[in-house]
């Protein structure tokens, strides 16, 4: 058993006690060390630490079980049904056909995925790889001389030939030291050394694209052959000792090759967390049948490498060394050889190399037919049997499939117990379920935390969804859940993306220390000593009041956001509706009418009596108003109505008419008077006007101004009654006297004793030359006297507001006041957006450059943007600018082979032919990526360092959309008010 924490000291581990007094997972490991000291102190706390730990599990809430239903009977042959199921599977994941390259590799000199070495010893470079690192030794180029031309035999034959070969005099004869006769001295050369080389027998070397490897291998002194020699095979050459392994490719060829090979192992191990680079020894060399003359050939021997670039050396070549894991034989060319030849390969001896399993295997092919070991040594990337090799029965108990708990049931082998299917959500800040609601550490709504907290009463699910809805940060909280119930968590996902993300967000929020990688490209020894050094020196951080009094911030704003939504949930009144519903239904309302309408329902509004109001009265309400606008639209002449004297109303209330009822009572009362009087009238012989006639206003005057006599003298009352004309007019004379004085004591008091020489002089001063030719006129020009005392009225009222704001109040000159409400009239008459934009920065006089510097740079990025539009397609413009500048890269780096067998520069490829319009040309492609890019970048600068930014409101910035048009005519406007 491990001690993690033999290195502390008494002091340490009380202190641990100390921080971790709530969780007993900590407490346990204190525990562990405690019981192999034996000291006073480390038991007296070793007991303090059992008793602590058994009242914490006390406390622990039991977990329901919701998977309650009692478990299906187990049938006596599940064992077997369960075994079955999994060989099965297992089967499905080892493919046998000649389509898997661990069955039938193909070896291709033009293949970016493998390199294949040669003049190499199988055991030496298996020893070297052990012991460190190696690089590779290319092909010489054309400006080293090969290692036939450095014999004593052809320096002299070379010499010989430049004395007297005539097509190389001829070609040298007329040529000196200037410049351009250097090429042609550089192809004479290079004639004689090829016809040198004729002469005495060598092998022709041609450095153009018709390069024979194989003769310029042999030239360098390389053995071309891929069958590689054993160590005991002749005398062992110095280079096979070095640390550097040859190939049958120049240096050029080979950095392309090695470049695509480890980006494709490193894609690999990033998407599925697999080390698919392997370095195969030997291939066994097999025929489909007897009658086959088509050869197939799968690897024997695999050894995980990993290939890096020297960091250390000047050049940075690629080296190759040993990845975690040791040499393995093929599973898959085990199940071929005991599936289909009946063949049983030999297991590997501890320390084992290559060169001796070789000698085991060929005496087991030696058995079957037309089967041969080639001795190849082959650097590729192959698919790993991970999961074939877990799925091992000889690797688990006996039994260990059957008696699992769910395997079986997922397997067909058994029943499912029953499982409660309850998906209901529950309101998590109901108090009710806060003991039950986990702390979270990222985001999550009623639904993900209903699934955390089935997860945490050990519910078994599956939880499905499209990517972006949650389910990584769902796997995050149950982590962190499980973790906080002191609970072990296994994560495992078909992508190393999966992991990644979730694994981030834990480190984010402070679990680093209890995550432990065991995949993908941390998988390796040195991370898993790290993740164990990190875990065992952590020191956990809590502050206890400081996260209370969060928790307790967290209630307050919980119980308030409860508390609104309880009353907007809540019926009001008698009608059954909530806030929420009343609310929408005026949104709603409003936009059936303008703005003047709603303005003159809201004058004429009254809320009287709306708690009481119940949905049998709206309905009715409602209908009342329906008939009441079949009967208004019936009046109106455009509907074929005619118009009544109520439609012709204008000033009716259309809400409330009892004060217009009222009134009318009141006229038909006086009507029915009238008629009375006018009866009894006629019946004295006196007519009255009928109601329609025009006369019937001056009856009524008269009938009302007379009153009974109360004069004795029988004269004047026989004049009134005998001379009617001549009293009327005297009456009317003393009417208009009265009047008048009325008029003339509103200026002074006694006017009686007004001078009549006075009252001529006023009038004389009064008198007008020009008068009303007609009585239409003169109405006119009472309309025109009437509306400027109404102005008047209304300019006094503005003169008085308007005095308030000034500094001068009312002692500020006419002039001024003038220039004041003529600014503010023209303010008030600009346009919605324009005065939205209005402020008293734009006063300032650098705001007319920035303006000017924004429109600019505004108006320059929409044009770009049209062009980047016309381009690419929409979801260009929402991609990050680094991911557009990596796709061009990839596209415009990426080399001819490499565009026919590399993912990324595929992956790259489609995805660019998902953003740009046009595809047909590579390097427009690159370009039009690195247009939108540019543009992206531009535009979030424009967004964020634009000083014009300052002068909208923060509603109004709408980057460079923004209305920089207003904005310069607000400014105009400001600037010519100010001036």
């Amino acid at each position: 058993m491990t001690r993690p924490l033999f290195n502390k000291s008494l002091e340490d581990l009380t202190d641990m006690v100390t921080r971790n007094f709530g969780n007993a997972a900590e407490l346990d490991l204190v525990r562990r060390e405690l019981a192999y000291r034996n000291t006073d102190g480390a038991r007296r706390l070793l007991g303090g630490v059992e008793q602590r730990i058994a009242t914490l599990r006390d406390a622990e809430p039991k977990p329901a079980k919701p998977n309650s239903a009692p478990p299906a009977p187990r049938h006596p042959q599940m064992r077997q049904w369960t075994d079955q199921a999994v060989a099965k599977l297992r089967a499905r994941l080892i493919d046998l056909s000649r389509k898997s390259p661990l069955i039938a590799f193909k070896h291709t000199s033009r293949s970016a995925s493998q390199l294949r070495f040669v003049d190499e010893r199988p055991d030496l470079l298996f020893e070297q790889l052990n012991t460190g690192s190696v690089g590779f030794e290319p092909l010489p180029g054309e400006e080293q001389t090969p290692a036939d031309e450095r014999t004593p035999t052809f320096g002299l034959a070379y010499e010989r030939a430049r004395l007297t070969d005539a097509e190389f005099l001829a070609a040298t004869e007329q040529l000196g030291d200037a410049e351009g006769d250097v090429r042609a001295w550089q192809d004479a050369e290079r004639g004689l050394r090829a016809r040198v080389r004729q002469q005495l027998g060598l092998p022709k070397l041609d450095y153009g694209k018709g390069l024979d490897v194989v003769a310029l291998a042999r030239a360098h002194g390389f053995d071309p052959s891929y069958d590689l020699r054993m160590s005991d095979e002749g005398d062992v050459a110095a280079h096979q000792e070095d640390d550097r392994i040859r190939v049958l490719l120049t240096r050029k060829e080979l950095d392309r090759r090695l470049k695509s090979i480890d980006d494709r192992a490193t894609s690999h191990l990033r998407e599925t967390g697999h080390h698919t680079l392997h370095l195969a020894f030997g291939f066994v060399q097999w025929f489909e049948d007897d009658a086959s003359d088509v050869a197939s050939h799968a690897p024997l021997l695999l050894l995980p490498v990993k290939l890096a670039k020297d960091e250390g050396r000047a050049k940075r070549d690629y080296r190759l060394s040993h990845w975690e894991g040791g040499l393995e034989v093929n599973v898959a060319l085990i199940e071929k050889a005991r599936q289909h030849w009946n063949l049983e390969l030999p297991a590997l001896r501890e320390n084992e190399t290559p060169e001796s399993y070789f000698i085991r295997v060929k005496a087991v092919l030696a058995q079957g037919r037309r089967l041969t070991l080639r001795p190849f040594v082959t650097l590729s990337v192959l698919p790993p049997m991970i999961l074939w090799r877990d799925l091992d029965p000889d690797k688990w108990d006996d039994g260990a499939f059957a008696v699992h708990r769910l395997l079986p049931g997922l397997l067909g082998a058994a029943e499912v117990a029953g499982v409660d299917g309850d998906d209901s959500v529950i309101d998590i800040d109901d108090p009710a379920h806060a003991a039950r609601v986990p702390a979270l550490i990222t985001d999550a709504d009623a639904s993900q935390h209903k699934a955390i907290m089935d997860m945490a009463a050990g519910r078994d699910m599956a939880i499905e969804g499209p990517p972006g809805t949650g389910k990584s940060q769902t796997i995050t909280n149950m982590i962190a859940t499980a973790l906080s119930q002191g609970k072990r968590v296994l994560f495992v996902a078909e992508k190393q993306a999966a992991l990644r993300v979730v694994s981030e967000r834990l480190r984010a929020a402070g679990f680093g220390p209890l995550l432990l990688e065991l995949h993908g490209d941390k998988a390796s020894r040195a991370e898993v000593y790290a993740g164990l050094r990190e875990r065992i020196n952590a020191v956990p951080r809590l502050d206890v009041r400081a996260l209370e009094e969060k928790r307790t911030e967290l209630r307050r704003h919980r119980d308030v956001l409860r508390r609104y939504l309880a009353l907007v949930r809540t019926s009001l009144g008698k009608i059954g509706l909530t806030a929420h519903a009343l609310a929408w239904r005026e949104i709603r309302l409003r936009t059936l009418f303008d703005r003047d309408q709603i303005r003159a329902v809201e004058a004429h509004w009254q809320s009287n009596g709306v708690a009481e109001l119940d949905p049998a009265t709206l309905q009715e309400n409602r209908e009342i108003l329906a008939q009441f606008g079949k009967a208004l639209l019936a009046t109106q002449t455009g509907n074929g109505g005619s118009a009544t004297r109520w439609t012709l109303a204008g000033k009716l209330n259309p809400f409330d008419q009892s004060s217009a009822l009222a009134a009318a009572t009141t006229a038909g009362a006086a009507a029915a008077d009238v008629a009375e009087v006018a009866a009894r009238l006629a019946a004295l012989g006196v007519v009255v006007p009928a109601p329609d006639d025009a006369a019937i206003s001056e009856a009524s005057e008269q009938l009302s101004a007379l009153a009974l006599f109360t004069c004795a003298d029988e004269r004047i009352v026989g004049a009134a009654l005998h001379h009617r004309e001549a009293c009327l007019e005297i009456l009317a004379a003393q009417d208009e006297w009265h009047k008048q004085r009325a008029e003339i004591a509103n200026d002074l008091d006694r006017p009686e004793m007004v001078s009549v020489a006075t009252a001529q002089a006023l009038a004389d001063a009064l008198r007008v030359d020009h008068f009303p030719q007609t009585p239409a006129d003169a109405r006119a020009a009472l309309a025109r006297y009437e509306r400027l005392g109404r102005s008047l009225a209304g300019a006094s009222r503005d003169l008085e507001r308007l005095a308030d704001k000034l500094s001068a109040a009312m002692g500020t000159a006419t002039g001024k006041a003038q220039m004041v409400a003529r600014t503010l009239a023209e303010l008030g008459q600009a346009s919605p957006a324009i005065s939205a934009l209005l402020s008293n920065n734009l006063i300032e006089p650098a705001s007319e450059s920035v303006i000017a510097a924004g429109t600019g740079e505004a108006a320059a990025l929409l044009a770009e943007r049209e062009v980047v539009v016309a381009a690419m397609q929409g979801d260009a413009l929402t991609t990050e600018p680094a991911e557009l500048d990596a796709l061009a890269d990839t596209i415009e780096s990426t080399g001819a082979l490499a565009r026919l067998f590399s993912g990324s520069y595929k992956a790259a490829w489609r995805r660019a032919g998902r953003l740009c319009r046009d595809t047909s040309d590579r390097a427009r492609v690159a370009d039009d990526l690195r247009r939108a890019a540019s543009h992206l970048r531009a535009r979030r600068q424009f967004n964020a360092e634009c000083k014009a930014r300052a002068l909208f409101p923060a509603l109004l910035w709408n980057g460079l959309d923004s209305d920089f048009r207003s904005l310069s005519a607000a400014r105009a406007l400001v600037m010519e008010a100010a001036a």
